[in-house]
């Protein structure tokens, strides 16, 4: 049940909780997303731009809409969630979120702008 008085960050976070089979299900998708951040460290500069590009290109054209808004909050508010930031701005992992910006009030705004431009 949501709290009149609290913030959208405090809910979020209170939805975020350690015990939460969705934390199960972030866990997992960060687990991804970093192991293609350490493998990319192992490719030749020049390319590894490209091969970050296209592996995060594939794991986000495997979550619904709804998967990568939730995905967004969790980066955009949760600690953990917000480890992932600088590894995803450069990117653009929720550059398809820019046209769903009416969802999103205006420091969300902020935030998704800031880690889609880096």
């Amino acid at each position: 049940m949501l709290n009149e008085n609290s913030t959208p960050k405090e809910e979020l976070n209170r939805f975020f909780n350690d015990d939460s089979e969705l934390m199960d299900y972030f866990r997992n998708l960060s687990g991804i997303l970093i192991y293609i951040v350490n493998e990319s460290d192992n490719i030749d500069i020049k390319q590894k731009t490209q091969f970050k590009n296209k592996y995060f290109e594939i794991t986000k054209n495997n979550l619904m809409l709804v998967e990568l808004i939730l995905f967004f909050y969790y980066v955009a508010y949760n600690e953990k969630g917000k480890l992932l930031k600088d590894q995803i701005k450069d990117v653009n992992f929720f550059d398809g979120l820019n046209k769903k910006s009416s969802l999103f009030n205006l420091d969300e705004k902020k935030i998704l702008e800031e880690i889609n431009n880096g």
